[in-house]
C-alpha cells in the first residue's frame, strides 16, 4: 500500500512538473511574440524618423541624399543622425533606394534576409 501511495505521489509530482514546463513554454512563447511585435513597431518608428530626416536634409541642402550615409556625412559637416540611427531593431543596416521620383527605406526584418515577408519599408514620393 505504501509503495502504491508513493508511486501515485511520484506520478502527481511528474504531472505537476510537466504542467509547469508546459506553462513556462507558453509564457516564453508569448514573451517572444511580444518582443517581436515591439521590434517591428520600433523599426517602423525608426523608418519614420529617417524619412523626416531626409526631408530635413532636402530643405537644408536643396537636394536628396544619395545614401543614408549622407545623413551623417552632410555637406556642412554637421551630422543629422548618429550612425546607430541607421540600424533597425535587430541591428541590421537599413537599405535605401532612390528612384526618379521615389525613395524607399527598408528594414530586412527579423530574418535578416532581403525581399522576404517580414521586410518593413516606408516610401516617399518627391
Amino acid at each position: 500500500m505504501r509503495k502504491a501511495l508513493l508511486f501515485i505521489l511520484f506520478c502527481i509530482a511528474i504531472y505537476m512538473n510537466g504542467c509547469d514546463l508546459f506553462a513556462s513554454t507558453i509564457v516564453a512563447m508569448n514573451i517572444e511574440a511580444a518582443q517581436e511585435s515591439a521590434n517591428v513597431k520600433k523599426t517602423e518608428i525608426i523608418l519614420k524618423n529617417i524619412k523626416t530626416t531626409i526631408l530635413q536634409y532636402r530643405l537644408e541642402f536643396n537636394t536628396l541624399p544619395n545614401s543614408l550615409q549622407d545623413l551623417i556625412d552632410t555637406p556642412n559637416g554637421r551630422p543629422l543622425l548618429e550612425k546607430e540611427a541607421l540600424l533597425d531593431s535587430w541591428g541590421q543596416p537599413l537599405q535605401y533606394e532612390k528612384n526618379s521620383n521615389k525613395i524607399i527605406i527598408t528594414s530586412i526584418g527579423a530574418d535578416g534576409k532581403p525581399s522576404t515577408e517580414d521586410d518593413i519599408y516606408i516610401d516617399y514620393l518627391y
